[in-house]
């Protein structure tokens, strides 16, 4: 009887053992999800404010030539005492833009400048400068302006600038500077024009080295120099 009880001793040892014993629950680890970071940024941030657009010159023609006949005419003995101009005309020669250009032809002699006109209605105060393109063969020694201005035609008349001999020149004159001569400066260079928009009478005024000629062409108003 002794022998038996062993085994059904250490049956149930093993019985206890397998009941109380229950092996720990493993659970599976949390998943970490992490957001993906760009690696560029974006240099600029858009926005939605509107670019202006580049400003446009003004340019207003006043006589390009290029007409069968020209309005203009040259100031003999006939109109002014003091002027040496002889004669112009339509030409294709010294032409920067177009087909033509306008000659003007004046002697050298005891009259100071050679003056060349134009009799037209004008509202020049559309802008700030009167423009001309001129070839100086080598004839010239200066070039200006004059006009008649309102309704008592009031003559401003500007100081000479140079081209030199054998040049092609854009010449611009401030017409709101107070660099003119008048009456009422004792004609002194210390004028402003005044009435720019009523003006009955343009000229172009040569100052010779000697006799002979020279060419002008695309007279115009412009608002840059």
């Amino acid at each position: 009887m002794r022998i038996q009880k062993i085994p059904f001793l250490i049956g149930l040892a093993l019985i206890t053992a397998c009941g109380t014993a229950q092996p720990a629950q493993t659970l599976p680890p949390p998943t970490i999800t992490i957001a993906s970071t760009p690696t560029e940024l974006p240099t600029s941030i858009p926005t939605n404010t509107p670019v202006p657009p580049a400003a446009t010159a003004v340019v207003i023609p006043i006589d390009d030539f290029e007409a069968s006949e020209t309005p203009w005419t040259a100031g003999t003995n006939t109109y002014f005492t003091d002027s040496s101009a002889t004669s112009l005309a339509l030409t294709g020669e010294h032409v920067p833009q177009g087909k033509q250009a306008l000659q003007l032809n004046f002697d050298m002699n005891d009259k100071p400048k050679a003056i060349f006109f134009l009799d037209k209605q004008l509202d020049l105060s559309q802008a700030r400068y009167l423009q001309f393109d001129l070839f100086n063969p080598g004839s010239l020694a200066s070039v200006g302006i004059a006009m008649l201005t309102g309704a008592d035609k009031v003559w401003f008349e500007s100081d000479g600038m140079g081209v030199g001999a054998g040049k092609q020149a854009s010449l611009s004159f401030d017409l709101t500077a107070a660099t003119y001569k008048a009456a009422s400066t004792n004609w002194e260079f210390r004028a402003s024009i005044e009435d720019l928009h009523n003006v009955s009478r343009l000229a172009i005024i040569i100052y010779p080295a000697q006799s002979g000629s020279i060419f002008v062409d695309n007279i115009r108003l412009s608002d840059t120099p």
